[in-house]
């Protein structure tokens, strides 16, 4: 079953003198349960596709349906409830506030939605506990690594059940280290609870976590690539590497505007 569906959708970017295409006809479905990548060259739009496809951002023309409600025509405030209540975010930045401890900001989204206030409880001490951030609930994001900051804001993206879970280069300021815990720790959230993710990235070894690879270039979709179930990650790996330096070798372009 689709849970996130859309059709030719486009983006365009006017200015006084010029009109940029971003997005150009896209139309994908996205299963429950899946874990999906989006890479592309820098300036393929594939993080205005995210920003679309979850609401952050309006498409110029196309429709949009997350869980079978249509996003697509919807008013600020109503896209702005839809958001809190089915959609999760997990950035590259961590977005985490620096005036609330690592608990505080794991229960915002809660704490601005009316719920089982200790269904909410059982499930940040569950996911604290598999995440291993129960040590550093009392600290400030200031106080803790990169890596446990990102773990933490996972957290916080999960607290609501959302539908959807959307990751905008989730290892991008991390080591090298902190990025494969993330990467497992997503990997096992698809695995274990079925959770549906969207991530974009830039980066060969986070997109082989994932069981399917979108590739754009110039804002259309112009390759897709499944693991199969006998397929590790580093095998994966190699895959979207040829694919990458094939189109680099094709196009005669620089390998480092996949970064």
């Amino acid at each position: 079953m689709a849970i996130l569906e859309a059709r030719e959708i486009t983006k365009v970017y006017k200015t006084k003198y010029r009109t940029y295409p971003v997005l150009k006809n896209i139309s994908l479905d996205i299963e429950e349960g899946d874990f999906v990548a989006i890479m592309g060259p820098s300036g393929s739009g594939k993080s205005t596709l995210l920003n679309v496809l979850s609401s952050l951002d309006i498409p110029s023309e196309g429709d949009i349906k997350v869980g079978g409600t249509t996003l697509t025509g919807m008013k600020e405030e109503q896209l702005g409830i839809y958001r809190r209540e089915h959609i999760g975010f997990i950035f590259q930045n961590y977005n985490l506030l620096d005036h609330l401890t690592i608990k505080e900001n794991i229960l915002l989204p809660a704490a601005l939605k009316k719920g089982d206030k200790k269904g909410v409880q059982n499930k940040l001490q569950k996911f604290a506990e598999e995440l291993e951030v129960t040590k550093f609930l009392t600290k400030y994001p200031y106080e803790v690594s990169g890596g446990q900051q990102q773990r933490a804001a996972i957290i916080r993206a999960l607290i609501n059940n959302p539908a959807l879970l959307f990751a905008d280069e989730p290892t991008g300021n991390l080591d090298s280290k902190s990025a494969q815990n993330v990467l497992h720790t997503l990997k096992m959230l698809n695995e274990k609870y079925k959770t549906t993710i969207l991530m974009v990235t830039h980066d060969s070894v986070a997109a082989s976590f994932c069981n399917r690879v979108i590739f754009l270039k110039d804002g259309q979709i112009v390759h897709e690539m499944k693991r199969s179930k006998l397929e590790d990650t580093s095998k994966f790996n190699q895959r979207i590497l040829s694919f990458i330096a094939k189109e680099v070798e094709d196009n005669d372009i620089n390998v480092e505007i996949y970064n």
